[in-house]
């Protein structure tokens, strides 16, 4: 990954557009098509699949009920927004059910299997865990950290298939370190182009 200086360019643009333009559709590679396009499927489709199952995994187990007492935290002064404050283990619990929805998923309609579904998952994790590092934060009063939640998800992994589990988790760690070296070596970079782009 080192020598591949392509990658680190897009990767770079990537971050850019995304803190930025909010919009990764304005890069000219974002509708190229290369030899990677089956994989960037996999990890895309696997992590988007992951995010909608948890939030529906909210609904099935009755964390938004209407009898149920939620706390809301308003986005800014005088908004009509509003994230509602929850317990953690709220979101490890749908964390777990969207796991298991996603894995089904995978193993009898999609076709990608246990591994190639985790993996997307683990790259969502990793992308989220950068934002995290990028605009240093953490924990909220809503979110456990991505790290907190994707260690809870290789727990849950292995409870769910524990034959499988240890040789999916050791094989998806790449995708966290390839994403963690990329900002590792360009982070520098991308503040000071962030910073020129902002002034």
């Amino acid at each position: 990954m080192k020598s591949n200086k392509e990658g680190h360019t897009k990767f770079i643009e990537a971050i850019i557009l995304y803190f930025v333009y909010r919009d990764l559709s304005f890069s000219k590679t974002y509708f190229e098509k290369d030899n990677n396009m089956n994989l960037a499927g996999i990890l895309w489709d696997n992590a988007e699949l992951f995010v909608v199952a948890h939030e529906y995994s909210h609904i099935i187990l009755d964390h938004l009920s209407i009898e149920k007492e939620i706390t809301k935290r308003y986005l800014f002064d005088y908004s009509m927004l509003y994230e509602v404050v929850r317990n953690w283990n709220e979101e490890f619990s749908a964390d777990k059910l969207a796991l298991q929805t996603t894995l089904a998923y995978n193993n009898n309609k999609a076709g990608y299997g246990s591994f190639c579904c985790f993996l997307g998952i683990e790259f969502l994790f990793s992308c989220l865990s950068l934002i995290e590092e990028a605009t240093n934060c953490g924990c909220s009063e809503t979110h456990p950290s991505a790290e907190m939640r994707i260690n809870k998800l290789r727990q849950n992994l292995s409870s769910i298939i524990p034959d499988d589990a240890e040789t999916i988790i050791s094989g998806t760690c790449i995708i966290r370190d390839i994403v963690s070296d990329l900002w590792n070596t360009n982070k520098e970079m991308i503040y000071d182009i962030y910073n020129k782009i902002l002034k």
